[in-house]
């Protein structure tokens, strides 16, 4: 009696946890699909749109600032070498 008792309450519990999955990815479809509407709303803002470009520009200005500091710090040390 107890095993079958245990195996009866072990069907129970998974017919449980299965139903409850079942429920979870049910209650999650309507949570994601507003995530995505927000997240599509903000880049869709006009202000965030402009922030992104302006923060392309920043980015690109950036990296050709650290190129030419490359190259200067470059001439300056053969400069210091050669004595000028």
């Amino acid at each position: 009696p107890g095993v079958v008792a245990a195996q009866a309450s072990l069907t129970t519990a998974k017919t449980n946890l299965t139903t409850a999955n079942a429920q979870l990815a049910t209650d999650e479809a309507p949570v994601e699909a507003a995530r995505l509407a927000v997240q599509a709303a903000i880049k869709a803002d006009p202000g965030v749109v402009a922030a992104q470009a302006s923060l392309t520009t920043a980015k690109t200005n950036l990296t050709a600032a650290k190129a030419q500091f490359q190259t200067d710090l470059t001439k300056y040390i053969a400069d210091l070498k050669a004595g000028i």
